[in-house]
């Protein structure tokens, strides 16, 4: 009997730009940041299809295969080529920038091959996941101030391929490139201070006892017909992945002090800038307004306010 999967043979996500999407490179692959989770998604779709003189069903198809995962890692103070934007911002955002409207790239994201697995006592258990492209990242803290900053990233995949080695025969032929080198650098945490610009007064600190910021590519799927290299013809749902409306939400809950939200709210005050920072980066949020779906409570007690933002524009500088 195979020993159980035990803590500590989880492996690291390293990934590889592509330049046709789909297509797993041989290029060197690139660290990720250190991983807290992945949560495959696939889904093949099986329909029994019953067939006269049997109540059982006779055979059955597999439609339009979708295949993913979510990403739950911890990103890691700058160390050589290594930056949490290249992976996080590139691909959620379009750049280490930001996002990119109003450019000739028009917001387009990058697609990549990504490769997970865990180590079984001495057994390597690989997946690798090609076409994918991040449909929504999402930052916040792990616990309160001071506390580590989470990245949980929903990717889109074209498919899922499985080996004990980093040579992969089913669906592509490919073998992938050695993993480089581990980064050791402490962890980005929230420890810098917030501030929003409400109806162009002015930037203020604002100090909530939690937050996250959600940025949605909404991706389409087109399917089709993939026949793999192990000859069999794959109807996969995402051939391809468009980006759709955008959205990007700032979400945050704090100890009510004052009238200040309430009234926001409620006069459909603009919010003008919101900045985060993370790490050594500054996220500057604009063109928002208020989500005035509730206002809070009122109770013979301590009370905590949430505030929802929608904004147009992301910039990380």
């Amino acid at each position: 009997m195979a020993d159980t999967y035990m803590v500590g043979e989880f492996r690291r996500l390293y990934y590889v730009a592509e330049t046709i999407y789909g297509t797993t490179l041989t290029s060197a692959l690139v660290y990720a940041g250190l991983p807290v989770a992945v949560r495959p998604k696939f889904n093949a779709k099986v329909t029994p299809e019953y067939v006269p003189a049997s109540r059982g069903f006779g055979y059955s198809n597999r439609e339009a295969i979708e295949a993913g995962f979510t990403y739950v890692g911890k990103a890691q103070v700058v160390s050589g080529g290594y930056d949490w934007r290249n992976f996080f911002a590139v691909y959620a955002y379009g750049a280490t920038s930001g996002i990119q409207d109003g450019t000739t790239t028009y917001g387009r994201l990058g697609s990549f091959s990504a490769i997970v697995g865990v180590t079984q006592g001495t057994a390597n258990r690989y997946q690798l996941y090609n076409g994918c492209k991040i449909d929504s990242l999402k930052i916040s803290p792990e616990g309160g101030v001071g506390s580590d900053l989470l990245f949980e990233a929903e990717i889109i995949s074209e498919m899922i391929d499985y080996s004990t080695t980093k040579t992969f025969s089913n669906f592509q032929s490919v073998t992938v490139a050695a993993d480089p080198t581990i980064i050791t650098t402490a962890t980005l945490k929230w420890n810098g201070t917030m501030q929003i610009n409400i109806a162009a007064g002015g930037l203020v600190t604002v100090s909530p006892t939690t937050w996250s910021l959600t940025v949605r590519n909404n991706l389409a799927r087109e399917p089709g017909l993939v026949t793999g290299n192990d000859a069999a013809v794959y109807p996969l749902a995402a051939i391809a992945l468009s980006e759709n409306k955008r959205d990007i939400l700032f979400e945050m809950t704090l100890p009510r002090k004052s009238e200040t939200y309430q009234n926001a709210k409620v006069a459909g005050s603009a919010v003008t800038a919101l900045t985060i920072v993370v790490g050594a980066n500054t996220i500057t949020l604009s063109g928002g307004v208020f989500v005035a779906d509730d206002l809070p409570e009122l109770k013979q007690d301590l009370n905590d306010e949430t505030v929802k933002v929608i904004f147009n524009a992301l910039a990380i500088g």
